[in-house]
């Protein structure tokens, strides 16, 4: 009767203990599980949509036959355009931004066809924008208001240029360099706002300047 009873014991212990190590197993996955969903890019998608706004960027610069290599325009040099807060590493971002620069700089220049468009790009954003209330919806909205502010201020810009006949670099032009025009203290990150704002201006400038 005794060693019914402790067989008794010993399974239901068993399988408390089976309970008890496989949701301990089961964390870590649960965990990377939930990683797809607060708001971060894995890596592969942020290295994709790098290079790809990358390339665009390059293909359209070098279509306007302002710069002799790509390594002297300063979206290549800072590789940052488009970065944003989910993303992570910068570094990473800005590595593969300025493979795909040089990649369309270069093809634009050899006459070839264009390998990416902007819709690529806008598809791989889009897939991993949520909706309203997602995780980093709020920060979405920020950047965008940043976004718009900044082509508004990059238009004035690129318009007074073109009508007196001079490029100038971005790093000489005081808003840019502040990138916070507009900004307020309930849209968060001034980091991801400056970013944003500048990413705009350098759109609005360039479509204004060259009459796109």
């Amino acid at each position: 009767m005794r060693s019914i009873k402790w067989n008794t014991r010993a399974a239901m212990l068993g399988s408390v203990l089976a309970i008890v190590l496989g949701a301990g197993l089961a964390g870590p996955s649960s965990s990377a599980h939930a990683q797809d969903y607060n708001g971060r890019w894995d890596r592969t998608r942020v290295s994709r949509f790098a290079f790809m706004l990358g390339y665009n960027r390059g293909y359209e610069d070098a279509a306007q036959n302002s710069y002799r290599t790509y390594r002297d325009v300063q979206r290549w040099r800072e590789g940052s355009e488009g970065w944003q807060d989910p993303m992570g590493n910068r570094t990473i971002f800005r590595d593969n931004f300025r493979r795909g620069f040089a990649q369309g700089f270069m093809d634009a220049r050899r006459n070839r066809g264009r390998r990416y468009s902007q819709g690529d790009v806008d598809r791989i954003r889009s897939s991993f924008s949520g909706g309203p209330g997602a995780p980093g919806a709020h920060d979405r909205d920020a950047n965008r208001w940043a976004d718009q502010a900044g082509y508004r201020d990059g238009q004035r810009r690129g318009q007074f240029d073109a009508r007196h006949g001079g490029r100038v670099d971005f790093d000489r032009i005081s808003q840019f360099r502040t990138g916070l025009s507009g900004y307020r203290t309930q849209y968060g990150d001034r980091e991801s706002y400056r970013q944003a704002y500048r990413d705009g201006f350098r759109r609005g400038y360039e479509e204004a300047f060259t009459g796109r």
